[in-house]
């Protein structure tokens, strides 16, 4: 698969800004500093808080084994700067590893996590999911708006299906880092959490959608030095009740290779 060449002079700012440093008296244990600028509102985006903790997981697994499925739920939002990661591998085996994480600031714990890694194997092969419904297009390379959250400023988006104008609870289309930055593993997990909440647009009035667990399986290996520089997300939300709403997605690499299935659950609450 060539999902496209990345070969930057320095690197790009979400690997800058996912970055974890290791603890030299434990293996296991890394820092990491949470930057404003992938906030929405007040608080940073989980996607961006998943990504960081996947660093440090990926930190502590055996090399020739990648990321398959990451959950982390949100207990509350860490402030910018310092936060603590702690890992901890709950079974190495030379084919599968599942590895657990728990992001903490001030001693509070802000993000629980658990992931399984796994190396490449030939074996069976079924894709009978729906193709990817957007193409490629050209970028208008328009810049966001003051007004819009800080992480617009970070991520420009292409969007093709849109609640507001379609009725229906369905949105995508496709997403790329402003400063053209690679999507690795990390950065498909908060790729996969970066748009806005279908059911916030899809209902009425003002809402409050803050995510409370989110699950991304990542079904390919992202090779370093051919990861995608753009991909296409489907959102889509058919059950919100008793406060709640699930929201299911799909995210694709540019050549319509499916890349990643997401599923949150958010609470949903009346927008100040």
């Amino acid at each position: 698969m060539e999902w496209g060449t990345y070969a930057p002079a320095v690197a790009s700012r979400f690997a800058t800004d996912t970055a974890v440093a290791p603890d030299a008296g434990d293996p296991g244990r890394f820092t990491a500093a949470i930057d404003e600028g992938w906030s929405i509102g007040a608080q940073p985006n989980g996607g961006y808080l998943a990504a960081t903790v996947l660093r440090a997981i990926t930190a502590v697994a055996p090399a020739d084994q990648s990321p398959r499925l990451i959950t982390a739920h949100f207990l509350r939002p860490p402030a910018w700067g310092a936060v603590d990661i702690e890992t901890r591998v709950e079974r190495s085996g030379g084919r599968v590893s599942t590895i657990s994480a728990r992001m903490a600031q001030g001693g509070d714990p802000c993000v629980v996590a658990i992931a399984a890694l796994g190396s490449r194997r030939d074996s069976v092969e079924l894709d009978e999911h729906p193709p990817c419904p957007y193409a490629p297009a050209p970028w208008a390379r328009n810049p966001a708006s003051d007004r819009a959250p800080a992480i617009s400023h970070r991520y420009e988006f292409q969007l093709r299906d849109d609640p507001r104008a379609s009725g229906r609870p369905v949105l995508g289309g496709r997403i790329r880092f402003r400063d053209d930055g690679p999507f690795d593993a990390p950065a498909i997990v908060a790729a996969a959490d970066a748009w806005i909440p279908v059911v916030g647009v899809h209902a009425p009035g003002r809402l409050a959608v803050p995510t409370i667990a989110l699950t991304v399986t990542l079904l390919h290996t992202i090779t370093p030095g051919a990861e995608p520089v753009e991909l296409a997300g489907r959102f889509h939300t058919t059950v919100a009740t008793e406060g709640y709403a699930q929201e299911d997605g799909e995210v694709w690499a540019p050549d319509g290779t499916l890349l990643a299935i997401s599923r949150q659950i958010s609470a949903v609450l009346p927008g100040s």
